[in-house]
């Protein structure tokens, strides 16, 4: 996985992904001046993979384009796994990052 310090330009993705680490193919993105640890690496490394089982195209389209508001099954699936793969959170764990507003309050039902 390549690390990338994200530039200012990500600030334009406001209220999105300019706070959190983000993951396009083989490059993770981080925060200026907050590398990543290793269990977050970890976690992005799950997301790239996702992202080549799936096409990166039909993987943006279908994490991001529901407005992840409340319901989208896919999203959520994807964060489980990364959280209790690549960070080794239990499921309650996971849940409590999933169903929070930095997920828009995703569901699992």
């Amino acid at each position: 996985m390549i690390l990338k310090e994200k530039s200012w330009i990500w600030y334009l993705t406001f209220p999105f992904a300019h706070n959190d680490n983000t993951t396009i193919g083989n490059t993770l993105y981080f925060i200026k001046g907050q590398p990543p640890t290793h269990l977050q690496v970890a976690h992005e490394e799950i997301h790239s993979r996702q992202q080549k089982e799936v096409g990166l195209l039909r993987f943006a389209l279908k994490y991001l384009l529901c407005l992840p508001l409340f319901y989208n099954r896919f999203r959520f699936d994807c964060e489980m796994e990364a959280y209790m793969g690549g960070e080794k959170m239990s499921r309650d764990e996971a849940l409590m990052y999933v169903k929070s507003n930095t997920y828009g309050w995703l569901q699992h039902e």
